[in-house]
């Protein structure tokens, strides 16, 4: 890390977007609704409940399977981002509740597996 030099690209970025998107958008609960909607008495446990049923039925496993992007536009996405003054943007590519984003393989994979998820590269 003592040799590290921040990229001059980033330095003078000075405004970028992280985007952490997962089928954790499906129910638009907040972050960590897969380990909330386990617990009891938690209000992402009582949306579950009355949306999905029981999540010992109804886990994020079939959460995961309802997220499809279909509507997801990334030109319109990083049009907006680059309105807004963003200088770049980066997305999340493995997150703890379902692992990697991309089918193995890469995005090429990815376009054939879960098409509405690999958009060509921005």
């Amino acid at each position: 890390m003592q040799n590290y030099r921040v990229p001059a690209w980033f330095r003078h970025a000075k405004f970028g977007i992280w985007a952490h998107w997962s089928a954790q958008c499906v129910p638009e609960q907040g972050d960590w609704y897969a380990r909330r909607m386990y617990t009891q008495g938690d209000s992402a446990y009582d949306h579950h409940v009355k949306t999905y049923g029981h999540p010992s039925k109804f886990g994020f496993m079939e959460i995961d399977n309802l997220w499809k992007a279909e509507r997801w536009e990334p030109e319109k996405l990083m049009a907006l981002y680059k309105r807004a003054g963003a200088k770049y943007f980066f997305a999340l590519a493995n997150h703890h509740d379902r692992g990697s984003l991309l089918s193995p393989g890469g995005l090429a994979a990815t376009r054939k597996t879960r098409p509405s998820l690999a958009r060509p590269e921005m």
